[in-house]
């Protein structure tokens, strides 16, 4: 995805969602109660809102990363199509694990050709 439109998906989805969910977080803060519908619209919105800011900023950064000539792996598989919770992990921080597993030499082997993954 192009660096503009992950800009353009931070600023007008992911931050066009914080007022819905701090209104109702403000709510109950100071003591009021939220319907069982405002509850759940900002439990929504609060998960989307967070998806689509850990989305366009990863999707920003393989992008800023390409235009130096830098090739990243992809850390963010679409995890809300995920069957469990591990999935949903695995598919969220979708090379975590390959981070913390795998020496710094294999690390930039990977970095400069995702392939070798496969190898």
């Amino acid at each position: 995805m192009p660096v503009l439109l992950c800009i353009v998906q931070e600023v007008v989805i992911a931050d066009g969602l914080g007022p819905m969910v701090d209104q109702t977080v403000s709510n109950l803060q100071s003591g009021g109660m939220a319907s069982q519908a405002d509850a759940i619209s900002a439990l929504l919105a609060y998960s989307l809102q967070i998806f689509f800011d850990f989305s366009s900023y990863s999707e920003m950064a393989i992008g800023i990363a390409w235009m130096f000539g830098v090739q990243l792996p992809v850390n963010f598989n679409s995890p809300y199509k995920a069957s469990s919770l591990i999935d949903f992990w695995r598919r969220w921080r979708a090379n975590a694990g390959l981070r913390l597993s795998l020496p710094i030499e294999k690390r930039r082997e990977l970095i400069s050709s995702p392939n070798a993954a496969a190898q």
